[in-house]
């Protein structure tokens, strides 16, 4: 249900919700067909915002996905720059430290260099609940062990989720 919102009215959230699906369900392996095509216009149009990092981050992961290289050195060239002087911007005041090893580190797991993906992520991982993000899919999970008990990816699912949230 989250592509009809998503492409119903533009919201960000459900953009950025599609964007998470989408790549996670990649991830897990899953043929996800051209769902990209659907929301990828409506995330393009965001790639210059700058506005919190988690949406940069999805947006990002989504470009990534669909091999957009020329939009994803403009998210990335746009948020360097921005992040040189941040000012008062707390976002951007992230993006030195955090955002930018964040981002890179998306790039290098896409090119398939994991090592260098480890090495940025490493020195940041207790910090990346300050981007923000929702502890709603635990509730989701916790609701489909009910419904579907003993299911190894569940089971996987909640223990990321449970270890991730541990260290916040």
């Amino acid at each position: 249900m989250i592509a009809p919102a998503c492409l119903s009215n533009g919201n960000m959230l459900a953009v950025l919700d599609n964007c998470s699906m989408l790549y996670r369900l990649q991830l897990e392996g899953v043929k996800v067909g051209d769902r990209w095509n659907e929301v990828i216009p409506l995330a393009k149009k965001h790639t210059k915002d700058h506005v919190w990092l988690f949406n940069d981050v999805h947006i990002l992961m989504s470009l990534l996905r669909v091999k957009d290289h020329k939009t994803t050195n403009e998210l990335l060239t746009t948020f360097h720059e921005l992040a040189k002087a941040p000012g008062e911007d707390h976002e951007l005041g992230l993006a030195p430290k955090l955002g930018l090893p964040l981002c890179q580190a998306l790039v290098e797991f896409d090119n398939g260099n994991y090592d260098k993906t480890v090495e940025l992520l490493y020195p940041v991982r207790y910090k990346l609940l300050q981007i923000g993000g929702s502890n709603a899919q635990i509730c989701l999970l916790a609701e489909r062990d009910g419904l579907r008990p003993n299911s190894p990816l569940t089971e996987r699912l909640i223990w990321k989720a449970s270890a991730v949230h541990a260290m916040g």
